[in-house]
């Protein structure tokens, strides 16, 4: 009965260790896409800069 309980608490938080993970990834995956678009925005810029200061 006991060693029943223990198992369901353990599952329960077996699952929110892994809802953390879950969320934990989708958020740096956010962050990174922002970054990289923000990074590739700043050099596409720099390059439609040096092209007008050439052209």
């Amino acid at each position: 009965m006991a060693s029943s309980r223990a198992r369901k608490a353990s599952h329960r938080q077996r699952n929110a260790l892994s809802e953390g993970a879950r969320s934990a990834a989708a958020s740096a995956r956010a962050t990174y896409r922002i970054f990289f678009s923000i990074f590739l925005g700043d050099c596409s810029r720099e390059r439609g800069l040096r092209g007008y200061n050439s052209g």
